[in-house]
């Protein structure tokens, strides 16, 4: 059976996101959410700058790149990608790891609708069936206290269900911008207009944006480089194979943040949502197995 290449990109970002999310959750509880988010973003900008100068230096500026397109969605998926992190980085500061990130990972399925209705994909019953499996898998990964997620609860359920929109509008529309203007500059633009956004909510809010002391910067590197990371290996992927290839497997970069906060937090797994991580494995690998691009 062939495998498509392309579904490495969406493997890269599964992994680059489920440990960012694991180091998100640390500045979260130690920083508050909103200035968590605000150095991620801001100090993850240097991956995209540097790879987009070096490209620059070495091939000079690509003119054939679609700088209207940039004026329009730039800042459309900047302001998603803030919505996003205030919503995850919130639900994370206050809730379970467990349940937001299953949540939010549900942004796989606003995805693949946008990408269908939208942006012409189409979908082979097979795949469609293999899709519905991983988000099953997903959803199992939030049952768990279901009593206390009825409401807010404490287990930040709403949260991570106003992420899941954001996530999965942005990385929807992360596909055309891609094509527009190369997958790099299409990282870069929207991540400077979601710090900015970031640094000006938190001056509307009157937070105190203080210089991390101590350990934090070891945290905030590592969380910073890896998310940007994570956004450039999508946006490599969805520029090449279709939404309904890469999305699947990025969106199941749970099982890595679930795993880090079950070993490092003792966040134990409950036993659907074990079942849920077993689900989902099965699902993405039989999705990467039967892709054709």
């Amino acid at each position: 059976m062939q495998v498509s290449p392309d579904i490495l990109w969406g493997f890269l970002s599964f992994l680059s996101w489920g440990v960012a999310d694991y180091l998100g959750r640390q500045l979260s509880v130690r920083m508050g959410s909103f200035v968590a988010a605000f150095y991620v973003q801001s100090v993850g900008i240097l991956v995209p700058a540097l790879y987009f100068l070096g490209q620059v230096t070495l091939r000079g500026l690509d003119t054939s790149s679609d700088w209207q397109a940039l004026t329009l969605w730039g800042p459309l998926l900047g302001l998603l990608w803030m919505l996003a992190y205030i919503a995850y980085y919130r639900g994370l500061q206050t809730g379970m790891v467990s349940v937001v990130t299953a949540i939010a990972s549900a942004w796989l399925a606003v995805s693949v609708l946008v990408a269908v209705l939208f942006l012409g994909e189409r979908v082979g019953p097979a795949q469609v069936a293999l899709i519905a499996i991983i988000v099953g898998g997903i959803l199992l990964l939030a049952l768990r206290n279901t009593s206390t997620m009825r409401g807010t609860g404490g287990t930040g359920f709403w949260y991570g269900i106003g992420a899941m929109l954001a996530i999965g509008l942005g990385a929807a529309f992360l596909k055309p911008l891609s094509h527009a203007v190369g997958p790099v500059m299409a990282v870069l633009a929207p991540k400077l207009v979601t710090a900015a956004l970031l640094w000006v909510l938190i001056r509307v809010q009157r937070a105190p944006l203080s210089r991390p002391e101590g350990g934090a910067w070891r945290v905030i590197l590592p969380a910073a480089i890896l998310d940007a990371l994570g956004f450039v290996f999508y946006a490599l992927g969805v520029s090449r194979a279709p939404i309904i290839i890469i999305a699947p497997l990025a969106a199941a970069h749970p099982i890595v943040t679930m795993t880090l906060a079950w070993r490092l937090l003792h966040e134990r797994p409950a036993r659907l949502q074990a079942l849920g991580i077993a689900i989902t494995l099965i699902g993405v690998l039989s999705l990467s197995a039967s892709a054709r691009v």
